[in-house]
């Protein structure tokens, strides 16, 4: 039986993202053959010490999440201070970047969404946030909650019965749609 490359070997992805979107999305470009590389800044990703249990994970552990997420990622850690030159020739490198608020290095005005975009037109720039990056509403905060109140639900299970208070569809299940 002749061995077949996964569809997106060859691919380099860029991680510079936080949450379980953009974890979960690179997740499966790396699933994908991708080679991704996740950097983070000096003080980490907050998915490392997460816990859906509220149990403690240790400040140099990771959590079960992280672990599941991250594990087929490379890892690279950068302090946007002094090394800007090894994102950019990352993101020089690399075939696309998947961008989310939240870290140091994409709230550095150099690696934005819009100048990365700008400084690497060879990349495919996918920015995960709740409402955009323009308009009235793109620093607007979401929660799990919001989303799916806004929205009327998820896949149409609604949100509860009328005369009690909203309920919601448990385990980030938009954050993981996000990521897809």
């Amino acid at each position: 039986m002749a061995h077949v490359e996964p569809p997106l070997t060859g691919y380099t992805v860029i991680d510079l993202s936080t949450g379980i979107a953009g974890a979960y999305c690179t997740k499966l470009l790396a699933d994908g053959g991708a080679h991704v590389v996740k950097v983070e800044a000096p003080e980490g990703d907050p998915l490392r010490t997460w816990s859906a249990s509220g149990a403690v994970v240790a400040a140099d552990g990771n959590g079960a999440l992280f672990s599941f997420l991250a594990g087929a990622k490379h890892s690279v850690v950068a302090d946007v201070g002094q090394d800007a030159e090894l994102v950019n020739r990352l993101l020089a490198s690399a075939d696309a970047v998947v961008w989310s608020r939240g870290s140091k290095v994409a709230e550095h005005q150099d690696f934005t969404a819009p100048a990365i975009h700008a400084r690497y037109p060879h990349l495919t720039v996918t920015a995960i946030t709740p409402f955009g990056l323009e308009g009235p509403w793109r620093d607007r905060a979401a929660t799990e909650f919001t989303l799916q109140a806004w929205s009327g639900g998820i896949v149409g299970l609604g949100r509860g019965e009328q005369e009690r208070a909203p309920v919601f569809v448990g385990g980030q299940v938009g954050e993981y749609l996000a990521g897809v």
